[in-house]
């Protein structure tokens, strides 16, 4: 949306203001030009991008875990925002797409599973010959 222009008026008895929103010229050629426009930012990308073959697999996904790991620290700042203003009795809720982790203030440990326990079959206990 565009911010109102303002304009001083002369010839007046008084000096005056006038207010005014200017059409919105870049959409306007945007919509008459779209295909042109589409093709020569493709065209664009493909020379910025030539010879480039992207980031292989294993740095994709290193590169990821990074931009999500700064992701999960603004939205635990942010949901530490919300949860003061809350406080506060300020009318505001968490964002539906952050991360639960954030609001909750938790953190995920991942550990390797445990070894399987070495009991014997005796300390099995047999539901099929219970009587049930």
């Amino acid at each position: 949306m565009m911010s109102p222009s303002y304009t001083s008026i002369y010839n007046a008895d008084r000096p005056l203001i006038g207010f005014g929103s200017p059409p919105d010229t870049l959409g306007l050629i945007a919509w008459l030009c779209r295909d042109e426009m589409i093709a020569k930012l493709d065209k664009m990308i493909d020379e910025a991008c030539a010879g480039d073959k992207g980031l292989s697999r294993p740095d994709r996904e290193r590169a990821e875990a990074a931009v999500m790991s700064e992701l999960l620290v603004v939205e635990r700042h942010q949901a530490d925002l919300i949860w003061r203003a809350q406080a506060e009795g300020l009318p505001i809720s968490h964002r539906p797409d952050c991360d639960p982790k954030a609001i909750l203030g938790v953190v995920a440990v991942v550990r390797a599973p445990a070894q399987p326990s070495q009991l014997s079959a005796a300390h099995a206990y047999d539901i099929v010959g219970s009587g049930r």
